[in-house]
């Protein structure tokens, strides 16, 4: 099935590369790319479209859906589609798909890279070294990652990428999620329900995806049971806590927060954080790799050029 008219929105035109967009052009009569922050003027470019690829900043709500009859198809470039009103979209017949899983093990990674950075104290040395100073200096002492306690919230493609990272440090690992995976506590994770999670772990992994499940899942009553000591590492959206309490309690200096993705997290949010003591902020670095980039232009062709072939796979489902 060829379609009549495709929209690329909020894309860089050189966000695809040339082979990846050649694929895109076959699928299509008319290809069109839309970077247009006026919605009234966005909807009108993207009018008569049959499939829109989007990125995550692109908010399709029920009156901008209501204005596309001709939409068959909206592909994410993301895991999260939380932008994008899945439960219209599916009563109005329209696949929606994401990528599931493309950028798991970088942001894995990533919050090994932060914690070693934040633990061996490496930002200070490197400075202290481009100042000329040499001295290995007593607040240089840091901690071992081998024998603490990893609690992980949200077991998905992250949190199971991070445990396997986390036993190869020699590192304990317990989780909570909705559900129990049994293959992974058979290959030594501990599950343990939420609160108990919470008061038990030293370092603290937050991999949950932001749904009207998980909003504000994260209450004072959690919040208030992390150790003094530990370190809450997030890669989440900021509004799975109760932002209020969080606040408060880090500014009463109980533990350490370290938070990426801001890309999806409000401006206010990100400027209290900022000033707030004990947070270690980065930008939405997780997933600039090169392999990442790849796996993410690969599976958003493949999920278009599967569906025109009417194989819908990495289908959001409204539950």
């Amino acid at each position: 099935m060829k379609l009549q008219k495709i929209s690329l929105v909020d894309f860089d035109t050189n966000f695809f590369e040339k082979s990846y967009l050649y694929r895109i052009r076959f699928l299509t009569k008319e290809l069109v790319f839309v970077k247009e922050s006026d919605i009234e003027r966005r909807n009108k470019l993207v009018e008569n479209s049959e499939a829109l690829l989007i990125r995550y900043s692109t908010p399709l709500d029920k009156k901008t859906l209501n204005n596309l009859p001709s939409l068959k198809y909206i592909g994410a470039s993301s895991v999260a589609v939380d932008q994008v009103d899945i439960k219209y979209a599916h009563n109005k017949g329209i696949v929606v798909t994401n990528i599931p899983g493309y950028s798991s093990n970088p942001i894995a990674e990533f919050v090994f890279g932060a914690l070693i950075c934040h633990l061996r104290h490496l930002t200070m040395a490197q400075k202290n070294v481009e100042l000329g100073d040499f001295t290995v200096h007593s607040s240089y002492k840091g901690w071992e990652l081998s024998g603490k306690t990893l609690g992980i919230i949200g077991l998905g493609n992250i949190g199971k990428r991070a445990a396997e990272i986390a036993l190869g440090f020699n590192m304990k690992v317990q989780y909570y999620s909705r559900n129990r995976k049994k293959d992974y506590e058979n290959k030594g994770l501990n599950y343990l329900p939420l609160e108990k999670l919470i008061s038990t772990s030293d370092i603290l992994g937050i991999f949950l995806e932001l749904n009207n499940k998980t909003k504000g899942i994260l209450t004072k009553k959690h919040l208030n049971l992390i150790k003094k000591s530990a370190i809450v590492v997030s890669t989440s959206h900021t509004d799975l806590f109760d932002f209020n309490v969080l606040i408060r309690t880090l500014s009463a200096g109980k533990f350490t927060f370290i938070q990426t993705y801001f890309d999806s997290i409000s401006k206010e949010h990100r400027d209290v954080l900022k000033k707030s003591p004990n947070v270690i902020l980065y930008p939405s670095i997780a997933i600039q790799t090169i392999e990442t980039k790849e796996r993410q232009q690969e599976m958003i062709v493949n999920n278009l050029e599967n569906f025109c072939k009417g194989k819908i796979i990495n289908e959001v489902k409204y539950s």
